[in-house]
């Protein structure tokens, strides 16, 4: 289950990584070739960079991917890195629970405003919020359990 979820989500930031290709080119040449640029290329390009590097952040999460400092690993004794990795565990889950509750706050909140090019509401930009915490807090419980509590 959590790797076709993975595998979903992969594809979906794939899909958005090239429509935000496709839309940046027809702006672009419009522009420079045309004179004439689209006026919902640039909120559309927006709209699918929001949603590409929000839920590739989850990706990363998943796949343990993101930068750290390693070297701390290795200059603290064993039981404080344990003890460090279950409250970096603890931080991120925390971190997921306010990108879920306050996304979601955020989504309702922008629900009535239109964005002027697309002519769809801003809260479909600002959902990408509250999506990726709740991916991003799957993720990490399943992981806590794996790793930590087994």
């Amino acid at each position: 289950m959590e790797e076709k979820l993975y595998d979903l989500i992969d594809r979906i930031c794939s899909f958005f990584l090239l429509g935000m290709v496709i839309v940046v080119t027809i702006v672009v040449v419009g522009r420079y070739m045309f004179n004439v640029t689209p006026g919902w290329g640039e909120e559309l390009a927006l709209f699918c960079m929001t949603w590409f590097g929000m839920l590739s952040a989850a990706l990363a999460e998943k796949r343990d991917a993101h930068i750290r400092v390693a070297a701390m690993d290795k200059i603290y004794p064993r039981q404080m890195t344990k003890f460090l990795h279950k409250l970096y565990y603890l931080v991120k889950i925390l971190f997921a629970l306010v990108l879920l509750t306050e996304g979601i706050k955020l989504t309702i909140t922008n629900f009535p405003v239109m964005m002027s090019g697309m002519h769809v509401s801003e809260a479909f930009l600002y959902l990408s919020g509250p999506v990726t915490g709740g991916i991003l807090l799957m993720f990490l419980l399943l992981r806590f359990k794996r790793e930590v509590l087994s």
